[in-house]
């Protein structure tokens, strides 16, 4: 390994310590929420951290033959374990973002599908152990990373898109922005998967493909944590618009910006808030106004928020 790989190997280790260390000086509430946002990424971190180790440990200590087979058991196994602990704290965050509640059949489907990779997995170690051969687990692991690159990027562009129901416009630039944080790496690193026998193993683009995608991942999040750590006390990331009663729409014909606006009022904002919010003029905001007290009958904003709160 040369000195260029070893510098730049040694600079993404000091980025990826830099948003953990963040985590650990917050307290209460804002601390739940932060650590459950970088439980992933320490994760993701963990599995760059066990390849550096069992390739520092196969290049510099040299392991006794009938030692091998265990070693090599114990290694692969770590590695498939860590895969899925990342997996695990992405979905939890994904679940938390979108306040979803598995169902019982989605829960079972889940267990059954577990059950079944680690009856796989325990076939790959009798594979080892009986014709010294590691094609079950090698396999195994190649899947899990695709399976790994399909449930990250799909649960990534699915929450992009159900940003648009929270009526917090910074809420929804800072979960695109935790979101492309996770899509970025892992688009770049499936084209890296496809591209496989482009590179030789061994030339310095290949050793630095991963520290790369590491290091872009670790960046970004400090990016996040510069811009919306201050406020993420607040970052109720399952609140989701109000939603207006239907009748009630229909019955005053009221426009699809006048929906915005009622919902904002109901929400307890001011005019200059509103007008911020979706980057109107506070002119505009009182012609809205006027315009959906006179169609519904009501003097204030108090009546209006009672009429439209009570049948939403």
């Amino acid at each position: 390994m040369n000195s260029i790989v070893l510098l730049v190997i040694g600079t993404v280790l000091a980025v990826s310590f830099i948003s953990p260390i963040i985590g650990l000086v917050q307290r209460g509430e804002k601390s739940k929420i932060l650590w459950s946002i970088l439980s992933p990424i320490i994760w993701f971190n963990v599995i760059w951290y066990s390849v550096l180790i069992i390739e520092f440990i196969q290049t510099n200590i040299l392991i006794a033959v009938q030692y091998k087979t265990a070693v090599d058991v114990i290694t692969v196994t770590l590695m498939f374990l860590i895969r899925f602990v990342f997996l695990y704290t992405f979905l939890r965050l994904f679940q938390k973002l979108l306040n979803l509640n598995l169902s019982k059949v989605l829960q079972k489907a889940l267990k059954i599908s577990a059950i079944i990779v680690l009856a796989i997995w325990m076939l790959g170690l009798l594979e080892f152990f009986i014709v010294k051969s590691r094609i079950i687990t090698n396999n195994l692991l190649v899947y899990t990373d695709i399976l790994i690159f399909f449930i990250v990027i799909v649960s990534c562009i699915y929450l992009i898109y159900q940003t648009r129901q929270l009526y917090k416009t910074d809420h929804q630039k800072a979960i695109k922005f935790l979101c492309l944080i996770f899509l970025i790496p892992m688009i770049l690193g499936f084209l890296k998967w496809l591209a496989g026998g482009i590179l030789e193993d061994n030339s310095l683009r290949e050793q630095l493909s991963i520290p790369f995608l590491v290091f872009v991942l670790n960046s970004l999040m400090i990016v996040w944590l510069l811009f919306y750590n201050n406020n993420i006390k607040d970052f109720k990331v399952q609140e989701k618009r109000i939603s207006l009663a239907n009748e009630l729409i229909e019955k005053y014909k009221i426009s699809k910006r006048e929906m915005e606006v009622i919902e904002l009022i109901c929400e307890g904002y001011s005019n200059k808030q509103i007008a911020e919010e979706l980057f109107i003029s506070i002119e505009t905001v009182k012609d809205h106004n006027s315009r959906i007290y006179l169609k519904t009958e009501v003097k204030n904003r108090t009546q209006l928020a009672k009429l439209f709160l009570k049948d939403s």
